[in-house]
């Protein structure tokens, strides 16, 4: 529920135990929305996170390797 009224609060937590909160902070800086979609048991919704311009090229192994589960909730910056 808090992800829905608070969601910069929420995001900021999961970068603390991630101990990329520094990172977080910046990114959150430099946007002017977070959008919530509340999800329900009918509908769950799936980040895809934007591929930073420094990867193409690379091999589906070496992405792999470069993604996490966090990245792909949205909680993680990829870098």
């Amino acid at each position: 529920a808090r992800s829905v009224s608070a969601p910069r609060g929420v995001l900021r937590e999961f970068a603390e135990v991630n101990d990329t909160l520094d990172a977080m902070n910046r990114y959150l800086e430099g946007i002017d929305e977070v959008r919530v979609w509340d999800s329900t048991s009918e509908a769950r919704f799936l980040v895809l996170p934007e591929m930073p311009p420094h990867w193409r090229g690379l091999s589906e192994t070496e992405l792999e390797a470069r993604i996490t589960r966090n990245s792909m909730v949205g909680v993680e910056i990829l870098a």
